[in-house]
Formats: C-alpha cells, structure tokens, sequence
C-alpha cells in the first residue's frame, strides 16, 4: 500500500525542516514548498496529495484565501498550521473550511497527531465509498 503525500505550505526552511523531523519514521510522504504557485500545481495540475498543511501568513498571497479557494475544488483534508493565536487559527479553520488547525508554538506531536487522525478518516471514507454499491446496481431480491 502506498504512503498518503502530505504536503506542506509554508515560507520557512526551518519550518520545513523541523516538520521533516516530527514526521520521520511515520508513513507518510512529506513534500514542503515555499511557493503557492507551486503548491497550486501540486494540487490542481498533477495528482493530489491526501493533505495539504497550509501556513497563514505567506509573503505573497494570504493563506486564508488560498486554503479557501483549494477547499473549494479538492476534497482534501487541510491543516492549518500558523504562529497566529489560537483564536486566528480557529477562525482560519472555519473560513477555510479546514478539518484541523495547530499552533506553531505547540509540541510538535500535535500537529503528527491531528495530520495521521485526518488522513485515518480519509482512508476509512475512501475504503467506505468503494465498499457501496453504486447506484442503480442490482439489489437483492
């Protein structure tokens, strides 16, 4: 079985890096990018990842409105992941539409825990919606 791809959003390396560690030795794939045009194509150009970890404060778009715009046209899992107070967060959370949201100033543990409990529940929904029949199949007698 192939690993969910996580990627991640955000203008830090150190960012980067230190998500790097706090996901070694999970299975996942972590990709990490600084550009939004690049995670733009990541996610509507080539094949999705399972989750997308979204920074807020990007130098050159708001992350707010990008999450909103990729949440409109993906049905991915999307945590958002900012050194803004808990309450930004919660309300970036909703106007984004995000299924999660972690403060940067939290142990790191948090932001592994909430990514691979998001991305259980996708594989569950994904396993459920193959299990169904589909519509206007053959029912039993």
């Amino acid at each position: 079985m192939n690993r969910p791809a996580v990627l991640l959003l955000d203008d830090s390396p150190a960012v980067h890096e230190r998500v790097r560690k706090a996901f070694d030795g999970q299975p996942v794939e972590l990709e990490a990018t600084d550009s939004w045009v690049d995670a733009k194509a990541r996610l509507l150009e080539r094949t999705p990842p399972d989750l997308l970890i979204l920074d807020l404060q990007m130098p050159t778009i708001d992350g707010r409105t990008f999450g909103r715009v990729i949440k409109r046209r993906l049905p991915m899992p999307i945590v958002v992941y900012s050194s803004e107070t808990a309450q930004h967060i919660a309300e970036a959370v909703a106007y984004v539409g995000a299924e999660g949201g972690v403060s940067k100033s939290a142990p790191d543990e948090e932001l592994v825990r909430q990514v691979m409990v998001l991305l259980g529940r996708a594989r569950d929904k994904t396993a459920a919606d193959a299990a169904r029949p589909e519509a206007g199949g053959e029912r039993a007698p």
